[in-house]
């Protein structure tokens, strides 16, 4: 159980905080973290293949947070989100389909935590 107050203290004079987490929820982490494993170590081709939206699925390098072309994004990634959980189903690869999964339950999870800390 998180303390609210002592987080958002933490928050104002540090400018983090540390945040404990029950077993389940850092259980959600980590298996998110395990099924990015496999997706990440695919074929680019392969990885490319699993886009949802412009949003959500997997960015290549370059193209997410860049805002010039003399300096490119280099990080790839992939994005869930609970607005278009439905849509997971259209990742071609199985492994895709796994982290989008896992990906949604740790929203499931951080979520609430967010949503107390921005209300308090």
């Amino acid at each position: 159980m998180i303390v609210l107050e002592q987080v958002v203290e933490d928050l104002q004079n540090d400018g983090f905080s540390l945040i404990p987490l029950v077993v389940s929820q850092a259980d959600a982490i980590k298996t998110a973290f395990e099924a990015a494993g496999p997706f990440f170590r695919a074929p680019l081709s392969e990885k490319t293949r699993n886009k949802i939206c412009e949003d959500c699925g997997y960015r290549p390098m370059g193209v997410e947070y860049s805002q010039s072309s003399d300096r490119p994004d280099a990080v790839e990634s992939f994005t869930a989100c609970s607005r278009t959980s439905a849509s997971a189903t259209t990742l071609e690869s199985a492994s895709a389909r796994r982290l989008y999964e896992r990906m949604l339950t740790v929203i499931d999870v951080l979520e609430p935590i967010a949503e107390a800390l921005t209300i308090q």
